[in-house]
């Protein structure tokens, strides 16, 4: 009788572990659909006045909307950021980087951007990219500990209530 009740419990705890464990992979695949809509890259035109002459930026990473952008030429970087909607959740602000025309490299921070009296200006042709923070655990790890973390108490439970049947 006792054996069936321990049985039943650790079924009951396997098909818990299996629901969440189905619930992370279908949450994943959605975050997945998600990233690659938001990632699209699009194309924006900002110019306030209608005089002033664009030049084309491309802003590429954790954005909110990454794509192309048609600036006025005399436009900060930090101004660009702004009208972008800003960096998402885990974007590295510290490390942006950016590709002149001209085939420069720089690497600039959002502090750095707030607090400077000069602005970076943004010129024709650049590309600015921000990476994103490096995470420690990704989601597929969070997920595998999950379930292992489930599979250890299902056993645990069935080891204690089978110690506990003995001594009774």
């Amino acid at each position: 009788m006792i054996k069936r009740i321990i049985k039943i419990i650790l079924c009951f705890q396997f098909l818990f572990v299996q629901q969440i464990f189905a619930q992370s992979n279908t949450l994943s695949r959605y975050s997945l659909m998600d990233e690659a809509f938001r990632t699209r890259l699009s194309e924006y035109f900002y110019n306030q006045n209608n005089v002033d002459i664009l030049v084309p930026v491309r802003l590429m990473g954790n954005i909110a909307k990454p794509g192309l952008y048609h600036v006025p030429a005399n436009t900060s970087m930090l101004t660009l950021l702004t009208i972008s909607g800003g960096p998402i959740k885990n974007a590295d602000i510290e490390n942006i980087k950016v590709s002149t025309y001209t085939g420069q490299h720089n690497q600039v921070s959002m502090k750095q951007l707030i607090q400077s009296e000069a602005q970076y200006m943004v010129k024709k042709g650049d590309v600015i990219y921000i990476p994103e923070k490096d995470v420690t655990f990704d989601q597929n790890t969070v997920n595998a500990f999950t379930v292992i973390s489930g599979i250890i108490s299902v056993l645990l439970t069935g080891f204690l209530v089978a110690e506990q049947i003995k001594n009774d």
